[in-house]
């Protein structure tokens, strides 16, 4: 890990407040007037952890962009399932060249709200993991390939957790926007304590 930009911010991490939810923690901020948890480019990424509602260890990283995560990516897990890709983000008309169906047929034209799922092999995304700097990710890194019929916005809420671990996931990222607070969620009691420990 030393290459890793966890080694950096290692030192700098704490348990500022102690909170039972992340509402809780932005009360607190609140009410000492804390910086606000957004931070803008160029800023170091702050790290926070929480437990979430199935009792699992949360990370909450603030400014972060994707790779500022692939260190906590264990790379002897295989899959990486990554959710509603979108390649451009914006809502406009882009020019591109997409398939059309899945028989290999290819069509130049506008296209907007183009979303789709990939599925890659753990050290296929992070030899491409700064690719999604400019990108939002919702990750899955699993033991097992995810089924063909496995949807994840169908799956309720409360379901989620006990329903990805039943399908082999080790861990979860979900960061909305390049630079915003994410958050990775391991289902492997203490991995990520002891990740940051032994930075």
């Amino acid at each position: 890990m030393s290459q890793c930009w966890l080694d950096k911010v290692a030192r700098l991490f704490e348990y500022e407040h102690q909170a039972s939810t992340y509402e809780e923690l932005k009360a607190i901020r609140q009410e000492k007037s804390a910086p606000p948890i957004r931070r803008r480019r160029g800023k170091k990424p702050t790290m926070e952890i929480l437990k979430n509602s199935s009792g699992f260890d949360t990370f909450y990283i603030h400014g972060a962009v994707v790779s500022n995560f692939g260190c906590f990516i264990n790379p002897k897990i295989p899959y990486i399932w990554i959710i509603g890709h979108m390649p451009n983000p914006m809502i406009q008309w882009w020019h591109t060249e997409l398939p059309i169906n899945t028989k290999g047929k290819s069509l130049e034209a506008n296209f907007r709200l183009v979303s789709y799922d990939l599925m890659l092999t753990t050290e296929e995304f992070l030899k491409n993991i700064h690719a999604f700097n400019d990108h939002g990710i919702d990750l899955i890194q699993s033991n097992n390939r995810m089924p063909d019929t496995l949807a994840f916005a169908p799956i309720p809420h409360e379901q989620r957790d006990k329903i990805l671990i039943r399908n082999g996931a080790f861990l979860r990222i979900d960061l909305p926007h390049a630079v915003e607070t994410g958050l990775i969620t391991c289902f492997q009691e203490n991995y990520l304590s002891k990740l940051i420990k032994s930075a």
